[in-house]
């Protein structure tokens, strides 16, 4: 599957420490083995595994206007200001 994305922040939702984790379903009637040696048939309907997918963690802020205020209004700390950082700009 692919992963649901934030409309906000246009990353995985469940982005954690750059990680975010997608449903993967097998195909119907793929067997598996899990590490105790027990064998699970499946449909192509229920989970297998989680497979693990990059993404940033951000806020909700946009990466170019930051880098923008940063650049030409940074001697100011606009950027600061915009990111919520008013005691350091």
């Amino acid at each position: 599957d692919e992963p649901k994305i934030d409309n906000s922040t246009q990353e995985p939702m469940n982005c954690t420490n750059h990680t975010a984790y997608v449903q993967c379903l097998p195909a119907p009637n793929i067997t598996c083995k899990d590490h105790l040696g027990v064998e699970k048939v499946f449909t192509g309907q229920e989970v297998g595994f989680y497979k693990p997918i990059a993404c940033r963690n951000v806020n909700g802020y946009s990466y170019k206007v930051a880098v923008a205020l940063s650049l030409f209004l940074g001697w100011l700390g606009a950027d600061r200001f915009y990111l919520g950082y008013p005691a350091l700009g």
